[in-house]
């Protein structure tokens, strides 16, 4: 994102905040800069979290770089924008920038700070690494972005990753859920996906990250990845049932095409051939289990329906399905489950719960 986008986005902030209601000429001039280019848009979204934390900001010059630096660190504000249609006359071409800002004290507080982050951190790759993006996805939802490296991330429903690229690495937060990584080939800047006490480390390859509540399953596509723990944590040397310290440099499993790995409290335990087509089956909409604890069937029915599946977990802990079924019709997961001896379906509004006959 270059200079000139950040400053214009910054005067349209202003625009916005240091009067009165903009006019409709305004407005309408400022939806065309909006839909100029995506950047534009970006640059915006960004502009407003630096302005929320720098209300807490001392006058210049007793901040420093770092200080500022940390305060936009901590933002994580997203404003809805309003749309309006151009008027068919042309009449919002008729002027082509941005309107000056003038000197207001919010103008004034606002285009010292904007400058401020961009000398502290670097026009750029700082700037990036201060705001780091966080994409989310609701629930039946699921996104695919293109990272600035080329890199693509699919993201699977209920899911929430922060993109922290900076110039020595491609760093990825999975915070909750499930990504599919096609990852663009760099090997000065290592692509590394970060999840609880794991991290996964890749430079050119294809691999699927699926954090659970019980644990976390790496399945390589494409390629090969390696497997670390954070320092320092408690996990168990590969092959060992026993408990070892594993620094933060010492890698777990070093994983391969068609390999997964499933990380659980205490135990680690790796597949050499995986099922590659069920693991990535949620990308084709489709849920495959295979002699799956009902507990997990539930759970991954709960990532893309409102109504909520419960299961009874004492009597019906070893209860398990095998099948495939569309994630976009929960319908037929019902049915099965209906038509199973020994268990009882009971549906009421928006909760269905599945307990012993």
């Amino acid at each position: 994102m270059n200079r000139q986008i950040i400053q214009e986005a910054a005067q349209w902030f202003v625009e916005f905040n240091a009067g009165g209601p903009a006019d409709r000429g305004t407005r309408v001039e400022f939806d065309r800069w909006l839909r100029t280019s995506p950047e534009h848009v970006r640059a915006f979204l960004e502009v407003v979290p630096i302005w929320e934390d720098g209300s807490q900001l001392p006058q210049p010059p007793g901040a420093t770089s770092q200080q500022l630096i940390e305060w936009a660190r901590g933002a994580n504000n997203v404003i809805s924008m309003p749309s309006e249609r151009l008027p068919q006359d042309g009449s919002h071409r008729q002027r082509a920038q941005p309107r000056p800002p003038g000197r207001s004290p919010l103008r004034m507080r606002v285009t010292w700070l904007v400058a401020a982050i961009l000398l502290a951190v670097g026009a750029v790759i700082g700037y990036r690494a201060v705001l780091d993006p966080t994409y989310v996805t609701g629930i039946g939802e699921q996104r695919s972005l293109v990272l600035p490296d080329s890199s693509i991330l699919e993201l699977n429903a209920r899911s929430k990753v922060r993109v922290r690229y900076s110039e020595h690495e491609r760093a990825i937060d999975l915070l909750e859920g499930q990504a599919l990584f096609h990852v663009a080939k760099s090997p000065a800047r290592p692509f590394i996906v970060y999840t609880g006490e794991t991290r996964v480390r890749a430079v050119g390859t294809e691999f699927d990250v699926y954090r659970k509540t019980t644990g976390t399953v790496i399945t390589v596509v494409e390629g090969r990845v390696s497997v670390y723990g954070e320092s320092p944590t408690e996990l168990p040397a590969p092959g060992s049932t026993a408990a070892g310290q594993v620094t933060r440099n010492e890698a777990l499993q070093t994983l391969d095409a068609g390999e997964q790995l499933t990380l659980t409290p205490g135990a680690i335990r790796k597949a050499e051939h995986a099922n590659l087509v069920g693991a990535t089956a949620w990308t084709q909409r489709q849920l495959v289990f295979d002699s799956t604890p009902l507990a997990e069937v539930a759970e991954e029915f709960n990532r893309y329906n409102t109504r909520r599946l419960s299961v009874d977990p004492v009597h019906l802990e070893n209860f398990r399905v095998s099948g495939i079924f569309s994630s976009t019709d929960p319908a037929s997961l019902i049915r099965f489950l209906h038509e199973q001896p020994g268990i009882r379906v009971t549906e009421s509004g928006p909760q269905i719960r599945v307990s012993s006959d």
